[in-house]
């Protein structure tokens, strides 16, 4: 039998319709949970109408450490995201949705790499993406974005494969709205700019077999303008906070 890793591990995963492709998911994540003394998942059940939920109370039968959290109505993908990140326990935290567009297997490298390296936080990248253009054309112009108001560049900021230590996500999630749209974007921003060390390592990304994108097509665009007004807000309480902590500094 081999010895368990000696840590608390909490997975958070916003769900929303994904009936054909949940109990895969949570099985192949279950493996990796498996490994870890104290496993806790959560999912966070986005108000779906199709039996995702009904899929989700049978697995619950298997996975004692599986928390279903049915919200009392539709609330989106980031609002839902920011609920499973605070409803989390676990030393380390590891998010990932539910759409089964990623390996379960990547999890290892990506926790090898925090390990190895010492890091607050490991983000998955999407070297080959398996995308509609419509995102593709967004994700390239969100890094650019990013380059220019933030002077920072993210391989892949918006990707849901990544792993946090407690102590700083706690500190993350401090800055952060509470029904935040883009939480995925804000938190590496924030990472960045609290000087946590940041890792990053290629990441498999599949093609979406099953299910819909709550967002498809061009209609992703109907959300960047309240996302800009997000991100320039969460820059101007940045600049709020080292003001403060520099006019600290400066006082007899």
């Amino acid at each position: 039998m081999n010895k368990k890793e000696p840590y608390s591990l909490s997975l958070v995963m916003p769900v929303f319709n994904e009936q054909d492709a949940i109990a895969e998911v949570v099985e192949d994540f279950s493996k990796v949970l498996d490994q870890f003394e104290k496993p806790e998942f959560i999912i966070v059940n986005d108000k779906s109408t199709d039996k995702t939920l009904s899929v989700l109370e049978n697995l619950r039968l298997k996975y004692p450490y599986l928390r279903v959290i049915d919200q009392l109505k539709n609330m989106g993908h980031g609002p839902t995201l920011m609920r499973a990140f605070l409803e989390a326990k676990g030393e380390y935290v590891f998010h990932c949705d539910s759409d089964n567009q990623f390996s379960a297997h990547d999890f290892w490298s990506v926790w090898n790499k925090f390990k190895e390296e010492n890091c607050d936080v490991v983000i998955g990248f999407r070297k080959e993406r398996n995308d509609p253009l419509v995102r593709l054309l967004l994700t390239r112009f969100l890094r650019l974005f990013l380059l220019i108001f933030f002077r920072v560049w993210f391989l892949d900021s918006n990707c849901p494969f990544r792993l946090y230590h407690r102590k700083a996500l706690d500190q993350i999630l401090k800055l952060l709205p509470e029904k935040a749209l883009i939480p995925s974007i804000l938190m590496a921003i924030a990472a960045h700019k609290l000087s946590f060390k940041i890792g990053w390592i290629s990441v498999q990304h599949k093609p979406r077999l099953t299910g819909k994108s709550l967002i498809r097509g061009w209609k992703i665009f109907n959300l960047c303008l309240p996302a800009v007004r997000e991100v320039f807000d969460f820059r101007e309480q940045f600049e709020s906070i080292s003001n403060r902590h520099e006019e600290k500094k400066i006082q007899p």
